[in-house]
């Protein structure tokens, strides 16, 4: 594909993906699970932190290489860098990773979604396509990614505890008091349930909606709450993800001429340190590459340790990053420090910056300071392009 035509199209759903976000702001949360067993799930993302995509990372831009975990997205938008030679820089990296089985309408029950594993990982599993440009060299980069999630204690789908207590039960609670109310007003009116069941539509609305005001509270509200309180126990809930990127360059904007420069393999787990812990996250991550140089192939290796403390929407870390690189000319050895901070702007924008300091442990280049800033963008809660 032209690259030019592949930024049109992704900035296209880059200049749409605020402005849907924005006006899902405005509006309240109006859902919740029906507790039939054969009613569809609705695919309901919670705010958690928008997750590294593979094909960005096996692009390079970014100082770390680790591939943060999070919560699948439907869709979600990675770039980056906005920073260069210490100023503010427009980027041309960035990538698109979608998880079909979420961009759909799904095609499964409640039942069978906590039930079979096999369908929670497929629900889950995502593409991703990236691209990149080089001023200097005039390389293009096109990288192709799948993103797989092994574990995610965050999916509240599957927490059955959760939903019983704070979604069935007072979804029930609900119910009972709502058709109570409703069958008092059908015998104030002094009308049989025949009778009530001949009336137009209008006038069993208006029969309904008193009957909810006599309630005295709003389900929709009341749930709308319990997954906020959710979110803030669960921003953290351990989660373990596994990645593989193939990295392809090429000296024209069509690459005709496009080799395969590089597999990337990543495993990162994201752990919850201590079972009431809601405000700190610690990241391990491994990422292999397999890079080509001079028609061969050689093989470079990184291990990182992250730290979040915060909250959900706002959390500074601080990271440390072993590299040891095999390359044609000698072995190679640093490690990379850096602090930083992952913020939601809104409700589906996230954004990620961090700095540090690359140092050579031979000795052999002088310590480097690096920036970056990354966007991170995914459609917000409750929407659906098919609903």
């Amino acid at each position: 594909m032209n690259l030019r035509l592949y930024h049109i199209i992704v900035l296209m759903l880059l200049s749409f993906i605020p402005i849907v976000t924005i006006a899902q702001d405005d509006s309240p949360q109006n859902f919740y699970l029906e507790k039939a067993k054969q009613s569809t799930v609705d695919q309901v993302q919670l705010d958690f932190a928008v997750p590294d995509n593979p094909a960005f990372k096996s692009l390079g831009k970014d100082p770390s290489n680790i591939l943060r975990p999070s919560s699948a997205k439907d869709l979600a938008l990675q770039f980056g860098n906005f920073t260069g030679n210490g100023s503010f820089i427009i980027p041309k990296d960035f990538s698109l990773e979608v998880a079909p089985g979420l961009l759909l309408k799904p095609w499964y029950t409640l039942n069978d979604y906590q039930n079979k594993s096999g369908l929670r990982f497929l629900s889950k599993l995502r593409i991703s396509l990236g691209t990149a440009s080089d001023d200097e060299t005039h390389t293009n980069s096109m990288a192709a990614g799948i993103h797989l999630t092994l574990l995610d204690n965050s999916d509240f789908r599957n927490d059955t505890a959760f939903l019983k207590k704070y979604i069935f039960d007072k979804q029930d609670r609900f119910t009972i008091s709502w058709k109570k109310y409703r069958d008092e007003i059908i015998v104030q009116k002094g009308l049989t349930i025949e009778q009530y069941d001949a009336l137009s539509q209008q006038d069993k609305d208006a029969i309904l909606n008193q009957a909810k005001q006599n309630v005295g509270y709003e389900l929709d509200t009341i749930i709308s709450n319990a997954l906020v309180a959710y979110k803030k126990q669960n921003w953290n809930a351990s989660k373990i993800d596994f990645a593989y990127s193939l990295l392809s360059q090429s000296g024209d904007s069509l690459i005709s001429d496009a080799r395969i420069q590089k597999h990337s393999f990543w495993l990162t787990a994201a752990l919850k340190p201590g079972r009431n812990n809601n405000w700190g996250q610690l990241l391990i991550g491994i990422n292999n590459n397999i890079i080509r140089a001079n028609n061969k192939f050689y093989n470079e290796f990184n291990g990182n340790l992250r730290f979040y403390a915060g909250a959900n929407r706002v959390k500074g870390f601080i990271e440390t990053q072993y590299q040891n690189l095999d390359n044609p000319i000698e072995r190679q050895n640093s490690l990379y420090a850096q602090i930083g901070l992952e913020v939601a702007v809104l409700k589906s924008i996230w954004l990620h910056f961090g700095t540090g300091i690359l140092n050579a442990l031979d000795g052999s280049k002088r310590s480097e300071l690096i920036s970056n800033l990354n966007l991170y963008f995914s459609f917000p809660e409750n929407f659906s392009l098919f609903k």
